[in-house]
């Protein structure tokens, strides 16, 4: 899925490589094509960078090697101590760049949270209802990060997908707009792959919704302590109350996830649930379109007045 950003959100600069034998300036925009430049330039000559160009190459003074090859000594800083990573210099961090947050909903409703206040919810059914679209595209966010951690666990790979970093691809187009997608380098990645997946649809949902002046509404759900202290919502609300066995003990039923749907459209729900919900995993041409490939959306339905059809559920009718 390609995520379209509108030209403020991204930026970028024109990179510049300058060599002092001549009077020439190297135009690159790409890293790679700046290597195939300094590999044009003879053994020994001195290359200064100029501009945004330092920066694209770690901020160390590139050599050229004997086999045709150049590498950058980029001397690392010692970070400061207790001062958040966006808020210290890109020399410090030992990259290169301009380094930017994205907001996206946070603290708010039943199913927003991260970060810090990360896992959060306190529906352990995924029954409950949401409060309003924030919350829905928070919590099919929260279910398909819970989704990963278990299919991990089951699948034995080795996968924590709110610490997760990965690689994103950028591209620029002729209106003038971005896309932003999952970078090719990470399809094959078990963990990084789903991870991204289900990322980019979140924040897809969000900007979607901000584009549609669809504001959230933080006095009603926004948690104390967040958003200015505008909100006082109570977090108790979004608890559904538990079933209880019938042997007298006084013992609620398990609880056994079970995921259903591919990503970033896979959710889970307790299939020891008495409430007779089942999870349908359906098939959406105009997802399948926008993904490129093939892949199943998992929706929760109530057997009892609902249907599971191949392209969707339907209500009323045990017939698709």
């Amino acid at each position: 899925m390609k995520l379209i950003a509108p030209t403020a959100v991204i930026l970028s600069s024109v990179q510049q490589v300058r060599s002092q034998q001549t009077d020439e300036v190297l135009i690159v925009d790409k890293k790679s094509q700046y290597a195939s430049s300094v590999g044009q330039i003879s053994q020994g000559q001195t290359v200064v960078v100029v501009g945004d160009a330092f920066a694209a190459i770690g901020g160390g003074q590139p050599q050229l090697n004997k086999d045709g090859t150049f590498s950058v000594e980029n001397p690392k800083k010692k970070c400061p101590d207790n001062v958040p990573k966006e808020e210290v210099s890109a020399e410090c961090l030992n990259r290169f760049g301009l380094v930017f947050k994205i907001p996206v909903i946070n603290n708010y409703g039943c199913w927003c949270y991260g970060g810090a206040s990360w896992p959060g919810a306190r529906d352990l059914s995924g029954f409950g209802p949401v409060k309003d679209v924030y919350d829905d595209a928070c919590k099919a966010h929260h279910m398909g990060f819970d989704c990963i951690t278990l299919d991990a666990e089951a699948e034995g790979e080795s996968c924590i997908p709110n610490e997760t970093k990965y690689s994103l691809l950028v591209t620029p187009l002729p209106s003038g707009d971005y896309t932003i997608e999952c970078a090719d380098d990470i399809e094959t990645h078990w963990c990084k792959r789903r991870t991204c997946l289900v990322d980019i649809r979140f924040i897809a949902r969000h900007w979607k919704l901000e584009a549609d002046n669809i504001e959230p509404d933080y006095e009603l759900y926004g948690h104390p302590g967040h958003h200015n202290n505008v909100g006082n919502f109570d977090t108790k609300e979004c608890a559904v109350t538990p079933t209880h066995n019938g042997n007298g003990g006084g013992h609620r039923d398990p609880i056994v996830k079970v995921c259903c749907g591919d990503y970033p459209y896979r959710i889970w729900y307790n299939k020891l649930n008495k409430k007779g919900i089942k999870c349908c995993a359906y098939n959406d041409q105009a997802v399948i379109n926008d993904y490129g490939f093939h892949l199943q959306v998992g929706q929760l339905y109530n057997e009892m007045s609902q249907t599971c059809c191949a392209d969707g559920v339907t209500s009323g009718s045990t017939v698709c």
